[in-house]
């Protein structure tokens, strides 16, 4: 989608690259070593590895921070990540409040945050698959 840039934000954004993108929250993915023995006739059980989309469950919204403050936002448009669990009364009447607050403290830390809205199934696709050290970059026309 385009968007219409003053003269001094095309100024600012315009051909610039940002480097080294990184998730938050950070993917965790299980390791599996698997040892030699000793004995070559012997051969120790080797697991089979779940799907992706079985091993790595996406949040609901998560980020991608580059330096001096630029990040982007993804989020999913029913907005429940994979691991959403109805809250208790009480936390679920706190939640927008909570949210607003810490949306604040974060736009203290970005100068910039473009937020995406992707379908769930294209939000959790691009978590798992997105590679470390990412560049980000706003062609500005």
């Amino acid at each position: 989608r385009r968007v219409p840039l003053e003269s001094d934000a095309a100024a600012e954004w315009a051909d610039r690259v940002w480097m080294k993108g990184v998730l938050d929250p950070e993917r965790v993915r299980d390791r599996v070593e698997i040892v030699a023995t000793g004995d070559s006739t012997t051969m120790p059980e080797i697991p089979i590895p779940p799907l992706p989309e079985e091993a790595l469950q996406a949040p609901a919204r998560f980020r991608i921070r580059y330096g001096e403050g630029v990040s982007i936002e993804i989020r999913n448009v029913s907005g429940a990540g994979a691991l959403a669990k109805k809250p208790p009364f009480w936390q679920a009447l706190w939640a927008p409040i909570r949210r607003a607050l810490t949306e604040r403290a974060a736009a203290r830390h970005e100068s910039v945050r473009l937020v995406l809205q992707l379908e769930d199934e294209d939000a959790a696709a691009l978590y798992r698959s997105l590679p470390p050290d990412t560049h980000f970059m706003v062609l500005y026309e």
